[in-house]
C-alpha cells in the first residue's frame, strides 16, 4: 500500500512518492528471496549429499539448481522506475520475476513430495484424491527434517514472489502523477 502521508515526507521539501515505496518494497523482498535462496541451496545441497540415489535426491538437485539460479537473477532485479515518464520496472526486473514464479512454483513442492524416506508418501495417489500421511509419534529423521525446512523456505520464498508481483501490478496499473515518478527515478 502506498504511504499515509502521499504529499510530504519526513524530510521538508522532498515529496514521498507511492512509485518509490512500491520499487522499495519490491527491493525488500527481493532482497528476502536472495537470502531465503542461499538457505535453500545450503538444505537441498545437505539433502544431495546424504540421500540416496532416488526421487528425494533428484528434486533437492533441483532445488540446489534454482537456487543458485536465484543466487544471480537477483543481481539482474533492479527495481527502479524506468524513466522520469513510466513508473513500471525495468524488463529485465520483470522478465526475472516470471523466471523466478516459475522456478519456485515447482521447486518447493517437490520437496515435500518427496520428503519421507520409507516411500510412506514418496508420490501422491490421484486416484484417492487425498494424501494420507501416517505421522505416528516416532521421531522424524533428520533427512526428512532437512527436506521439510528446505521445502519451508522454499514457500517462504514463492510468497515474497507473490507479493513482488502485487507491487509489480501496482507500478504497471497505477496512474502517478509526474512528480512522484521524477522522485522516484531520480531518487
Amino acid at each position: 500500500m502506498p504511504p499515509s502521508n502521499a504529499t510530504q515526507n519526513s524530510q521538508p521539501g522532498k515529496l514521498a512518492s507511492p512509485v518509490k515505496h512500491y520499487h522499495e518494497r519490491r527491493s525488500s523482498f527481493a532482497v528476502g528471496i536472495w537470502i531465503l535462496s542461499i538457505l535453500v541451496l545450503g538444505l537441498a545441497a545437505a539433502v544431495v549429499a546424504k540421500a540416496p540415489a532416488s526421487p528425494l535426491r533428484s528434486s533437492a538437485s533441483y532445488n540446489v539448481a534454482v537456487a543458485s539460479l536465484q543466487f544471480f537473477l537477483f543481481f539482474l532485479a533492479g527495481s527502479k522506475p524506468v524513466s522520469t515518464t513510466d513508473a513500471r520496472p525495468p524488463k529485465a526486473g520483470t522478465i526475472t520475476l516470471v523466471i523466478s514464479t516459475l522456478i519456485w512454483a515447482a521447486a518447493f513442492p517437490i520437496m515435500f513430495i518427496f520428503a519421507s524416506e520409507d516411500d510412506r508418501y514418496a508420490v501422491v495417489d490421484f486416484d484417492k484424491r487425498v494424501l494420507a500421511l501416517d505421522i505416528g509419534t516416532g521421531v522424524v529423521s533428520g533427512l526428512e527434517n532437512i527436506t521439510l525446512a528446505c521445502g519451508a523456505f522454499g514457500a517462504s520464498i514463492f510468497l515474497c514472489i507473490i507479493f513482488q508481483w502485487y507491487y509489480t501490478a501496482q507500478l504497471y496499473r497505477g496512474h502517478f502523477t509526474r512528480d512522484h515518478i521524477e522522485a522516484a527515478y531520480n531518487d
